[in-house]
């Protein structure tokens, strides 16, 4: 039977259409499908990978991603809690103890020896001589091993004076009102101290 070229044409179409039809089907056939799942911030994020494009399965992402599964400890156990003392007053500083002690015989040996690494608070070399003590700590110095802060403080009868952070005053005008009262400096008060300011500089120039 012999073709015609019309009928060879088709059959090349016919042909090809249904070439591309079986590589699609084989194509999505040895498709494959990547599961990623990390914890971040007690939240599973899930990532869906199909032939080269990421999905994401979750409404919400962070953008600090974690893909690592052997970080999954939360915050709160791998962060130690330091502000445990927050509350408490603290019994002395480190240089002061060791005054108290009678271990140094100056705030300036105390100084060196604490920076030279020399002293142990709570089994740790602390190099800080003001740091303060609690209640519990224990602070050993050479052949004084773990001394209980609370103890000796008691025995010395020492009082430790927390330092008040001094408030500035408001700044107030003649009448006792509050000069800015909280709004924005006019140019008025602006161009009043640049004449205050200039005939202070001519009493100063003429008292010399």
């Amino acid at each position: 039977m012999a073709w015609t070229s019309s009928q060879s044409v088709v059959l090349v179409i016919l042909v090809a259409a249904i070439g591309l039809v079986s590589f699609r089907t084989f194509a999505l056939s040895i498709g494959f499908t990547h599961t990623h799942s990390y914890l971040k911030s007690s939240t599973t994020f899930t990532f869906r990978k199909v032939w080269g494009t990421s999905f994401i399965g979750s409404t919400s992402c962070h953008h600090d991603h974690d893909l690592n599964p052997r970080r999954s400890v939360s915050l709160s156990e791998s962060i130690p809690d330091i502000e445990s003392n927050s509350h408490t007053p603290p019994l002395c500083d480190l240089q002061t103890f060791l005054r108290l002690c009678n271990l140094v015989d100056s705030g300036g040996e105390a100084k060196t020896v604490i920076q030279d690494s020399q002293c142990l608070l709570n089994g740790i070399i602390e190099t800080r001589r003001g740091k303060k003590l609690y209640a519990g700590d224990k602070v050993s110095y050479l052949s004084a091993v773990d001394l209980d802060v609370a103890t000796v403080v008691e025995e010395k009868g020492y009082v430790n004076k927390l330092k008040v952070k001094r408030v500035k005053p408001l700044p107030k005008d003649e009448e006792g009102n509050e000069e800015f009262g909280g709004s924005y400096r006019s140019e008025e008060w602006r161009e009043e101290r640049k004449m205050k300011k200039a005939e202070r500089k001519i009493r100063n120039q003429k008292s010399r």
